[in-house]
């Protein structure tokens, strides 16, 4: 990868996301009720969106706000360990 030539770190946590089943890991999954009126920026996995109405809303846009029931979640979560 181009990127771990600029940044050995970067270019390991890139790595660790595009490999499934450790570490970091990417997930798209449905807002769960404790998940419903907490901002996106909130809560144990790193959310980098929401699927709202069949539209991506990612972190820092302005539609993006607070989880609403029906959102689908794009998140980086933690699974080391587990």
């Amino acid at each position: 990868m181009g990127v771990s030539a600029l940044s050995p770190a970067t270019g390991e946590l890139v790595s660790d996301l595009l490999e499934a089943g450790s570490g970091l890991e990417l997930v798209e999954r449905g807002a769960v009720e404790a998940d419903i009126g907490r901002p996106v920026t909130a809560g144990t996995d790193i959310l980098l969106g929401v699927v709202r109405g069949g539209r991506l809303r990612r972190f820092g846009d302005a539609g993006a706000g607070v989880v609403e029931p029906g959102d689908r979640i794009v998140a980086v979560r933690n699974i080391a360990g587990t």
